[in-house]
């Protein structure tokens, strides 16, 4: 297990492959993939890498995502420490939601992964 708590897995076309598989084996590239595995964290991630966001925001940015599945992605990013949440004390409640420097420091990965789709990416 991580240090989140979470199996390494990853998919391949004939089976999933887990740390258990491979006992003692870590991969370093599969434990990154697993931070920002999600149908929805990698585009919240790059959403707050210009600005912060309120969750109003990115339902507005994001417009296939829906309530619940928002909120999900963005408790795991929090519990990950990728993204922060601040809440403020007022009427009504204002939440603001940032990437932390750990979360920063996915930005050139999610870059090169964009700049290898340019590349060298199928389209459907």
């Amino acid at each position: 297990m991580n240090s989140w708590g979470k199996k390494h897995t990853l998919s391949t076309r004939h089976k999933i492959i887990t740390a258990e598989d491979n006992p003692g084996y870590t991969c370093q590239a599969l434990t990154t993939i697993n931070l920002i595995v999600g149908k929805w964290k990698t585009i919240i991630i790059l959403e707050l890498l210009d600005n912060d966001r309120r969750f109003n925001e990115f339902l507005k940015n994001i417009p296939f995502i829906n309530r619940q599945m928002l909120t999900n992605q963005l408790h795991e990013l929090s519990e990950e420490g990728i993204i922060d949440r601040k809440v403020f004390n007022q009427v009504p409640p204002k939440v603001v939601y940032s990437l932390t420097e750990y979360g920063r420091s996915l930005e050139p990965v999610l870059l090169e992964l964009a700049e290898w789709n340019d590349k060298f990416g199928k389209s459907k």
